[in-house]
């Protein structure tokens, strides 16, 4: 028996009307799977940086804590200030000072608040060995060449410092350098928590290699500053340099 033609155009405008909602559910399907993959894309992303954030304070933190024995690294200023301050005649706490400050009681002549003294800078280099310069420099020193580098060659500088006083926390330094005016780099670094002791530290800054190049040969200006914790600047030094052809 044959339907009427009524009835056969709307059991073609179901089927349709199936097949159109299939696709709908379908690309929908696909959509809330696309907005998922997104959805985890950017949560990695974040879980990423949040631990690289994580090691680069871990890392920061194993710096600040690296001291010299035998005052403890979480060991804080207040403390010793507050212990120094009381029993002064006890002996057992004087012999305990000096352990802890590395230094004899009489030599902080009543002064709480530490200071590093710089005594050289030095640059480290194989196409020379190594340049030892005395500090404080003269003010026409800094504006003369200190030493001169081969293009593409590495280098270190070489830092001698007394601590006194009391500890020094986070020493820190940060090294700019200009070209004709303009600045074209800039190294940071930790140093470390240091206590005072009789003899004096001996620090290797991180190897560097110098630019290569017509560009990069010249006369350069620099700056290399050490700043404490506390925000204290323990030395500002101007300095010129200059990178040379090599052979």
């Amino acid at each position: 028996m044959v339907a009427p033609l009524g009835m056969r155009k709307t059991r073609g405008w179901r089927k349709k009307k199936r097949v159109k909602l299939r696709k709908m559910t379908i690309f929908k399907i696909l959509l809330l799977l696309l907005l998922l993959l997104i959805a985890l894309q950017l949560l990695f992303l974040v879980l990423f940086f949040l631990l690289k954030i994580k090691l680069k304070r871990t890392r920061n933190a194993g710096l600040r804590l690296r001291t010299i024995d035998p005052c403890g690294p979480a060991f804080p200023q207040a403390l010793c200030i507050a212990r120094s301050l009381v029993h002064q005649d006890d002996e057992s706490l004087r012999r305990w000072k000096e352990k802890l400050l590395g230094c004899l009681e009489s030599d902080l002549n009543g002064q709480m608040e530490p200071e590093v003294k710089f005594h050289s800078v030095g640059i480290l280099s194989s196409d020379f060995g190594e340049i030892n310069t005395p500090l404080p420099i003269k003010e026409e020193q800094s504006k003369s060449v200190l030493f001169t580098l081969r293009e593409g060659s590495e280098y270190r500088l070489k830092l001698t410092f007394s601590v006194l006083h009391n500890i020094v926390s986070g020493l820190a330094y940060t090294n700019t350098v200009w070209k004709a005016g303009l600045q074209v780099d800039q190294s940071k670094g930790m140093l470390g928590t240091f206590a005072p002791q009789r003899e004096p530290y001996i620090h290797m800054l991180e190897e560097e290699t110098t630019p290569s190049g017509a560009l990069a040969r010249g006369t350069y200006t620099a700056k290399l500053k050490f700043v404490d914790d506390d925000k204290r600047c323990h030395l500002e030094l101007n300095y010129s340099f200059e990178i040379s052809k090599s052979r």
